[in-house]
This record gives structure tokens, C-alpha cells and sequence, in this order.
């Protein structure tokens, strides 16, 4: 279906319908990777990743490298020149720029060291204290926020000692606050993508 529905250019809108645009393109071509296809770039899939061989016919190469040819054209060739356009894109609110970017990070597309930090352990703080410590907490989404944070910090914690203490020993208490705020239809914000993003969060640090 996303090879069917590539658009022209190469790269992929938010319907079908819809002109390319950047963050979707990069979830699509990380969705590839992560799924297996045959990818022509060796640097950003494992040597025994398993391969797919769909049925249809489809040549996944020719799809990834009009892929390419559209992220190179829109956001340039490295993971710096597509992180730093995706940035752009969203400004000074990491709400959806850092989600993408970890998914890219999954699929080995972008480091997991350029990836601006998100403060899962101001989710311990009372809210009543947020708008008295001026934080920012309320600009993410806190689900977001917590895992989303947490796997940033196991996969490049912070240079900060102190830092790092702090969030090693908030783990536990925002694991319990992201399990506290789930509600009963499993839909964080009765969101798709908001709740895909955090549980691909959990599962990469293991939390199966």
C-alpha cells in the first residue's frame, strides 16, 4: 500500500491524496527499513535483518531511492541536513519533530545523540507547580513526553551527572505516572500517532 500510494515526486503525503511533506516521507522510509525490505543503503539496516519478499512484485528499491532522491532534494543528503530541516519545520517545539526523529532513530537513519532531550522527570513535578517553576512541560504531550524521554535517555544519556541521576531515579515514578493517565480504550489523547510513539517508545527499552 505505501509503495502504491508514493507520490510521484517520491515521497509521501499525510492521505494519498495529499503533497509530500517531510515528516510523513521520513516515517514512511523508516517504516521501510524497520520493516525488512531490500534497502540499496547498507548503513541503515543491520546485515541479518530479515528481508521481506512481498508478493505483489514490488520493487521496494526503486521505492526508497525516489525516496532518497525527494528527502535529498527537500531536506538534503545527510541525517544532520534532515534533522536540522524537520526542526525547522516545527520550530522550538519538540512535540512532533522529536517523535519522528526517534522513529528515524530506530531505524538507524539518525543518531541517537543529535536528538534534543525530552525532561521526562518534570512529569514528577505537581502540575500546580509548572506554571510557578515557569516550566514548559505543557507545550508536549505529557504521554509523549515520558516515553518518548525515558528511551532517549537509555539510548544517549545526558553529559550532565546530575542530570543523568535525576532521570535514573524518576524512571520508576513516570512509568507509573504514564500508566496512571492511560485511559480505559488504551488511546493516549485518543490519539493514533501520539499512542503509536509511545508504545514503540516502551518496546524499544524492552517495556513489553
Amino acid at each position: 500500500w505505501l509503495a502504491q500510494d508514493q507520490n510521484t515526486d517520491g515521497g509521501w503525503g499525510d492521505s494519498p491524496a495529499s503533497p509530500s511533506n517531510l515528516a510523513t516521507t521520513l516515517l514512511v522510509r523508516a517504516a521501510l527499513t524497520l520493516a525488512g525490505v531490500e534497502d540499496p543503503f547498507p548503513l541503515t539496516q543491520p546485515a541479518d535483518a530479515p528481508v521481506i519478499t512481498d508478493r505483489s512484485g514490488v520493487d521496494f528499491t526503486a521505492v526508497i531511492r525516489r525516496a532518497e532522491d525527494w528527502l535529498t532534494t527537500h531536506a538534503g543528503e545527510t541525517s544532520a541536513e534532515r534533522m536540522q530541516a524537520l526542526v525547522e519545520v516545527y520550530g522550538a517545539d519538540r512535540t512532533f519533530a522529536v517523535p519522528i526523529l526517534m522513529n528515524c532513530a530506530l531505524a538507524d537513519m539518525t543518531p541517537w545523540d543529535s536528538i534534543p532531550a525530552l525532561p521526562f522527570e518534570l512529569s514528577c513535578v505537581p502540575h500546580a507547580l509548572w506554571k510557578v517553576m515557569r516550566l514548559q512541560v505543557v507545550s508536549y504531550a505529557l504521554p509523549a513526553l515520558i516515553a518518548i524521554g525515558q528511551l532517549l535517555h537509555t539510548r544517549a544519556p545526558s553529559g550532565n551527572p546530575l542530570r543523568r541521576v535525576l532521570r535514573n531515579l524518576t524512571r520508576g515514578a513516570s512509568l507509573r505516572k504514564l500508566s496512571a493517565i492511560q485511559p480505559d480504550s488504551g488511546g493516549y489523547l485518543e490519539a493514533i500517532p501520539l499512542t503509536a510513539f509511545v508504545t514503540m517508545s516502551l518496546c524499544a527499552m524492552g517495556q513489553t
